[in-house]
């Protein structure tokens, strides 16, 4: 297998050496400013759906801006601060335009290098007004970052007498830079405890939804992730091996083809992109939990997709991806080729793997508006769609982002509904099953189950951002007796339980959460987050779990972090 990528390396290499960059995590807020900017149609087209996106490729946005008078008009005075904001944080890939820019110093960098504290204060700390400690010695660029955030959360059950208490604490550290003009790094670093009032395992070693390695020590857990990779790249052009996640898809409250919720994972990634298309190609190695996994229980696992987004209008966005998860083995020479039709490859290689295939779209021609939606097939039968049959493994979303309705600034609302088929994404040979760890791969909620999600934010400051959600689920979740297609693990078997498999049967599990949250900014990249939760939960009794759970719960949680 190592052969494969060398030789790969050796003839995409050479047309890749013109540029270093590295990746801007999926949940950065860039992101959702792009995406605010592209609505207003202040820049093109931003292909926001295949996550996450080189600097360089961010830089180009800002880039565009800027050289656009029209354009950059059009911003009002939040959007411009922000706007100012990004150009010190891409200034690496922004070096030649920064030159004729009068650069914004935040009143730590003032205090520190503008002050009676400049003289004692080396230069290397905060010398670019965005990194705590630089280092340049030709041809190395390296800038280092602590990583903090610490949680406090409190929770009143009505069903239980003492309130519930979760402290989070994390630390770490983030190093990336360049090699020359060849090649970007990334080492992320993060250590995590949690304790309180919960029940923690103790003395093991197992996992939790959305982790990887977990140790229960009794009364706290402890965990890690590691996030770390090289690049190559040009403008064009980047290559990546290391450990990082993948978001694909238009949805923000989550998506169907591979979200990022799940713990990161070794991978070999290809991207492709110009102005109007953006081409991926991912080959990935996963783990597969189950009972005794971290003691010798260990199955081979493996990932490949590929995806391509383009843009045939300026109102218009779509992309088409292919994913296979296949377990034995952790190479196919078929999988590795970015160009294949993975359908027709996993039926020459035995028909035995779990593929899938999607398609979404975004459409932009109202104004200050777009409406997106995106549809997942991991199998069906033609002539039985629109039944029950349990064959008809499927899964939609879809929905609509407004920035500035009633031209209220800096106010914007979203909503999102997903709709998940019984069964979506569980395969005959659970090891095949869409998880890392125990974490589906696409929609959290997995198989089974449905979602509303609205959202509104407000937006009166750069360092000040309000929230209001609404979201409201349904899950049909299997019992010891009956499965209804409600766990991910499990397949179909029509022997046992007939080939009908009605949407939201089983232990019906309903979910209405109202949040409100308040971050701000009080220094560059340090946050203070405050969110006041409501939680109603009703599950119906079924004659396996006789007891009725109804609870309202209601709680807050107090967040500080930094570079997090």
């Amino acid at each position: 297998m190592k052969y494969y990528f060398i030789i790969f390396f050796a003839i995409i290499g050479p047309y890749c050496l013109n540029g270093q960059t590295i990746y801007v995590q999926s949940d950065h807020w860039v992101y959702d400013y792009l995406d605010r900017l592209e609505t207003l149609k202040i820049i093109p087209a931003v292909h926001n759906g295949t996550l996450p996106m080189t600097r360089s490729k961010i830089a180009g946005y800002l880039r565009f801006i800027s050289k656009s008078p029209n354009q950059f008009e059009k911003l009002n005075n939040l959007d411009q601060e922000q706007f100012y904001y990004l150009l010190i944080e891409f200034q690496d890939e922004l070096e030649d335009f920064l030159e004729n820019q009068t650069m914004y110093d935040s009143c730590f960098f003032k205090w520190l290098h503008k002050s009676k504290m400049d003289p004692i204060i080396p230069d290397f700390i905060y010398k670019n007004n965005r990194n705590l400690f630089s280092f340049i010695n030709d041809p190395l660029i390296a800038y280092w970052d602590p990583i903090f955030f610490r949680s406090r959360l409190f929770a009143d059950t009505d069903t239980s007498q003492a309130r519930e208490y979760v402290f989070q604490d994390t630390n770490g550290f983030r190093l990336w830079g360049f090699l020359g003009r060849y090649v970007g790094f990334m080492v992320d670093v993060r250590d995590t405890r949690e304790w309180g009032s919960r029940q923690y395992p103790n003395q093991k070693n197992y996992t939790e939804k959305g982790l990887g390695f977990v140790q229960g020590n009794g009364d706290f857990i402890y965990h890690d992730e590691t996030r770390a990779y090289s690049v190559v790249s040009s403008n064009h052009f980047s290559i990546l091996f290391g450990k990082d996640d993948n978001r694909w898809g238009p949805g923000t409250q989550s998506q169907l083809a591979l979200s990022d919720r799940a713990t990161t994972y070794d991978q070999f990634r290809l991207k492709f992109h110009t102005s109007r298309i953006t081409f991926t190609h991912v080959y990935a190695w996963l783990q597969h939990y189950q009972p005794d996994f971290f003691y010798g229980n260990y199955a081979q696992k493996a990932l490949t997709a590929h995806r391509l987004e383009f843009t045939p209008w300026s109102w218009l966005d779509m992309g088409i991806h292919e994913v296979i998860v296949f377990s034995g083995r952790m190479f196919e020479a078929g999988y590795a080729n970015p160009f294949m039709f993975y359908r027709s490859a996993e039926h020459y290689l035995g028909d035995r793997d779990n593929a899938l295939i999607g398609f979404d779209f975004e459409f932009k021609a109202v104004a200050r508006s777009k409406f997106y939606g995106e549809v997942l097939f991991d199998d069906f039968k033609a002539s039985k769609l629109g039944s029950d049959y349990y064959g008809n493994k499927y899964a939609w979303m879809m929905g609509c982002f407004i920035a500035d309705p009633f031209r209220l600034s800096n106010f914007e609302m979203r909503a999102e509904y997903s709709y998940i088929r019984p069964y979506t994404y569980s395969h005959e040979n659970p090891l095949n099953s869409y998880v890392q760890y125990n974490t589906p791969l696409g929609h959290y909620l997995g198989p089974n189950a449905k979602e509303l999600f609205v959202e509104f934010a407000f937006q009166p400051k750069r360092w000040l951002g309000l929230l209001t959600r609404i979201k409201q689920s349904s899950k049909g979740e299997n019992t010891d007796l009956l499965n209804v297609g409600g766990n991910i693990l499990v397949p179909a078997n029509p022997v046992d339980y007939g080939d009908s498999a009605p949407f939201l049967e089983g232990a019906l599990s309903k979910v209405l959460n109202i949040g409100f949250e308040t971050r701000m900014e009080f220094l560059r990249n340090m946050w203070v987050n405050l969110s006041l939760d409501y939680f109603c939960l009703d599950r119906e009794a079924t004659l396996e779990n006789p007891e009725l759970v109804n609870s309202k719960t209601f709680q807050a949680n107090f967040m500080l972090s930094i570079n997090y």
